[in-house]
């Protein structure tokens, strides 16, 4: 079994063999970097949604509240007249 520094060794050979893998390296950070960018759009459309979805069940229950709020009213009309 190769020892950690065994690894490591062959790792920098193998970079200074393939002048390609500071390439890859970047582009794999780049790659990263835009995932997280989409990662963070991702999560602010879901936190809007979040928030949509809040106010739409507040206006409903609003909404339900003022009907029966008028309900009412109109039996105290009726009962008055």
């Amino acid at each position: 079994m190769s020892s950690r520094k065994e690894y490591e060794m062959l790792f920098e050979i193998k970079g200074r063999l393939d002048s390609s893998l500071g390439k890859s390296f970047t582009n794999t950070k780049n790659v990263i970097e835009k995932l997280q960018k989409q990662i963070k759009s991702v999560n602010d459309v879901m936190k809007k949604t979040s928030s949509y979805e809040k106010t739409k069940k507040s206006l409903e229950q609003n909404k339900q509240s003022l009907k029966e709020l008028k309900e009412k009213l109109v039996n105290k009309l009726c009962n008055i007249l």
